[in-house]
């Protein structure tokens, strides 16, 4: 039986419905959506011991504010987005209790821009191809509003402490380096640009969740034209446009794309884009694709382990 949790007071910027995503449908051209920074999510579950693919909420940058109906039991990982329980620091990474009455804020960030919110049990959501995700511009769910109220999937069962320790904490960082698998669509661009992409630091521009954009110093050159025939394209895909300025591609991004493709980021990589803010900084790394399938299996081994860096408080 559900149990109603929360009432949106102030939707904030974004703040969407969000799961692992809506696996097997790109082929119809549908994205696949989920949260944005899946390693957060997956930690949020895990902390709180829901199933891995229980929805959570994503919330992003700031202004979302909540009034807590009933007494249960939440987490808050990703960015630090200064997150008030009555007025007081919610912790992070940890889970706490609310009881009726509570008002829970989300004032700015401090660090990433998207925080991940779980309730025992997870929160009821339509689901639609398999997925909660919500997905507006398909119609796939809606981001909150001004007095929604979203239920737990079931009352609360315990008031169990269990967080990460300092350690296992993911670090959000302005200035990161991506590693990137090189594209197939190389020999379209001039030598002179591959060695800027490579070696140029690149600064994050406007975005949402179906793509960012990145300033240079210097648009990318094309020996003719980065016009191609339209083909596949996923989260981390970095396209560039006909006048040279790259793209990457997010969660909610198109299926195919007909701009040429300088390399694609690894999965492992993608939280860090996910929580980077305008104005962040980025260096790109080629990596060999048998490496990146194996930091994959790293990086899959290292969520197994966290066990062994959580405690009970």
């Amino acid at each position: 039986m559900s149990s109603p949790v929360l009432r949106v007071t102030k939707p904030g910027l974004y703040t969407t419905v969000q799961d692992s995503g809506r696996i097997g449908f790109r082929s119809y051209g549908v994205p696949m959506s989920g949260a944005m920074d899946q390693r957060a999510y997956r930690i949020a579950n895990l902390l709180i011991n829901n199933k891995a693919q229980a929805p959570c909420l994503e919330i992003t940058l700031f202004g979302t504010e909540f009034e807590v109906l009933s007494s249960h039991l939440l987490v808050v990982t990703g960015g630090n987005l200064d997150v008030r329980l009555n007025g007081e620091s919610a912790p992070m990474w940890t889970t706490f209790s609310v009881e009726a009455g509570d008002r829970l804020v989300f004032k700015g960030p401090k660090s990433g821009v998207r925080a991940y919110l779980g309730v025992q049990s997870g929160f009821v959501a339509p689901v639609w191809l398999g997925s909660a995700s919500t997905y507006e511009k398909g119609g796939y769910g809606q981001a909150l509003r001004v007095g929604d109220v979203l239920e737990a999937a079931a009352p609360v069962n315990g008031h169990h402490r269990k967080g990460l320790l300092a350690q296992a904490c993911p670090v959000y960082e302005e200035e990161v380096t991506l590693r990137v698998v090189r594209s197939r669509h190389e020999a379209l661009f001039t030598p002179e640009s591959l060695h800027t992409f490579y070696n140029e630091t690149w600064t994050v521009g406007r975005g949402d969740r179906m793509g960012t954009m990145l300033n240079g110093e210097a648009s990318l050159q094309f020996h003719t034209t980065g016009d191609i025939l339209s083909e596949a394209v996923t989260y981390g895909t970095i396209q560039v446009t006909s006048s040279g300025d790259p793209i990457i591609l997010m969660a909610d991004s198109q299926t195919t794309g007909g701009y040429a493709t300088i390399g694609t980021i690894v999965s492992t990589d993608l939280w860090k884009v996910a929580q980077l803010p305008q104005g962040g900084r980025i260096q790109f790394e080629t990596i060999a694709v048998e490496d990146a399938h194996y930091q994959l299996k790293e990086a899959e081994a290292e969520l197994r382990r966290l066990s062994k860096f959580s405690m009970g408080i």
